[in-house]
């Protein structure tokens, strides 16, 4: 800024100050403004100004406010001229930003040069989901000049932080809290829901379960709870900013099943009605993910949702496609197969006699085995072929695939 328009802004300050007088309710108490410290009685204008250019003279706010209080224009320009990216969006003593007081006390050039400087017209109130956008809307739609810079700065916010926001789930919850961009926006909402999307698939496919590793199998269903859980925070908040019933739930839904999340659609299966052919279009997404995705889609959604007759169908598709190395995974998984035992009697029969016929190369290693040794049926070891055999002739078993 020019230091003609830092002339026109002390004089338009100075009359603000003096017009306003700091526009008080007569019937609400008078706001005690605290001195910043090391203030002393006795220090001159410069000496002040150069204290409160510190960080640990104060926060930003906190700053203006005793700039109004002492009616100093030109304090109030450099506290917030001086300002740095860092402060400028930071909460006062009141729980509120710059930008909100500036706009709360008609200081509009104060609010363009917060602006200017990159101040979030999108944050919320501290303890509040309002954002100052909603909070100020006339103020904002009053003035050209303001109105402009703020969508400046929410297309600003978005460019800046969207690629890490789309990093993972807790990126993208940080995001929407720092800016408080709406998924019911037409500029904002579908790319936040795209995101999301792209995050549980990024949650998803960190840990690939494996028949080599009980220790990574469990990595994989413990990845899959936290990333329910982190669903579940994120659309919590969502619905805390713009209310359960703005919420474009069917623009999710499509989300859940790009995303291949059942966790997801189980979450909106609880905020709109979604039709029986809705989940088997999730089963359908995921059913070429193999076994564990299938067995996930029974245990989230369960038999009111989803019936077992569908299940079960996609168990014996896989059945059929799955390779050597995938049924091999399948049978030393405990708990899947267990669980296909017990409910899908013709997918767990198709699977015995699927794996009576396989053929394992002798120089199939295991982990922590040498090349050629290990657990796996077929290794130099004829021990292991035993214990497979045992794991499918268990009397159990037998009763079951006579």
């Amino acid at each position: 800024m020019k230091k003609s328009s830092l002339f026109i802004l002390a004089l338009s300050a100075s009359t603000i100050l003096g017009a306003c007088a700091f526009q008080k309710d007569p019937n609400k108490p008078a706001k005690v403004v605290e001195t910043p410290k090391e203030v002393k009685v006795g220090m001159t204008k410069e000496e002040i100004q150069e204290h409160l250019s510190r960080p640990e003279a104060g926060t930003l706010p906190d700053k203006i406010l005793f700039a109004l209080k002492i009616q100093d224009p030109a304090l109030l320009l450099k506290v917030v001229w001086d300002a740095e990216s860092y402060e400028i969006d930071d909460y006062g003593s009141d729980g509120i930003t710059a930008l909100d007081l500036a706009l709360k006390h008609d200081l509009d050039e104060i609010a363009v040069l917060l602006l200017e400087k990159g101040a979030s017209p999108y944050r919320m109130r501290q303890g509040s989901t309002t954002r100052l956008v909603d909070a100020h809307a006339s103020k904002i739609s009053e003035s050209p000049t303001i109105s402009a810079l703020v969508k400046v700065s929410g297309k600003k916010l978005y460019e800046d932080g969207f690629d890490t926001a789309k990093s993972s789930i807790a990126q993208l919850q940080n995001f929407v809290l720092r800016t408080g961009f709406s998924v019911t926006s037409s500029e904002f909402g579908t790319p936040i829901i795209e995101a999301l999307a792209k995050s549980i698939e990024k949650e998803r496919s960190f840990v690939v379960p494996s028949v080599k590793s009980e220790k990574n199998r469990n990595r994989y269903r413990n990845r899959v709870v936290e990333c329910g859980i982190g669903i579940q925070e994120f659309l919590d908040l969502v619905i805390r900013l713009d209310g359960d019933a703005k919420i474009p739930w069917r623009d999710f839904f499509k989300g859940a099943i790009k995303a291949k999340s059942v966790e997801l659609v189980s979450y909106v299966g609880t905020k709109i009605e979604l039709a029986s052919s809705d989940y088997l279009q999730m089963l359908t997404a995921i059913e070429g993910d193999g076994y564990e995705s299938i067995m996930n889609v029974q245990y989230v959604l369960g038999d009111s949702k989803i019936t077992d007759r569908h299940v079960e169908g996609s168990l014996l598709r896989y059945i059929e496609k799955a390779g050597t190395a995938d049924l091999i995974e399948l049978i030393y998984d405990k708990y899947d197969s267990k669980a296909i035992y017990e409910k899908f009697p013709e997918a767990y029969r198709s699977l015995y006699e699927k794996v009576g016929t396989l053929q394992v190369a002798e120089e199939v290693p295991t982990e922590g085995s040498s090349e050629g040794e290990g657990e796996l049926p077929g290794g130099k070891n004829a021990a292991p072929r035993n214990l497979f055999e045992l794991s499918l002739q268990g009397k159990e078993f037998e009763s079951r695939c006579d």
